[in-house]
């Protein structure tokens, strides 16, 4: 393991408002944000410059949707799998895209159950 990509992962969490371990709900999120953190380095097509960025969004979107908590072993080989077929950023939206649609389904629903 390489000491300094792993400071710089830490940080990156820290930055994106993880300052404490309390607020570290899940090991296993935090796993895969380190693991896509490395992949990323590794991706030629990544501007290095932006990895600590969409490493941030993408444990943010996944610790606010509890997205690796049922059946994380399933979730995480599905990410796995779209981000080699589509690429990671193309991926990254959708993902962002499908989360924004259901959470605006979901205010709908409870605005119309309040007005019921």
């Amino acid at each position: 393991m390489n000491e300094y990509n792993f400071k710089q992962f830490v940080l990156a969490i820290k930055d994106a408002g993880f300052i404490s371990k309390k607020l570290i709900t899940s090991d296993i999120t935090l796993d895969f944000a380190y693991t896509l953190y490395l992949r990323l380095l590794k991706d030629s097509s990544i501007d290095k410059t932006k990895v600590k960025n969409y490493v941030q969004r993408w444990y943010v979107m996944s610790t606010l949707t509890g997205r690796y908590i049922s059946s994380p072993e399933s979730a995480m080989d599905l990410d796995l799998r779209r981000i080699k077929e589509k690429g990671f950023l193309p991926w990254l939206e959708e993902v962002e895209k499908l989360y924004l649609i259901l959470s605006g389904m979901l205010n709908s629903y409870r605005t119309l159950k309040l007005l019921l």
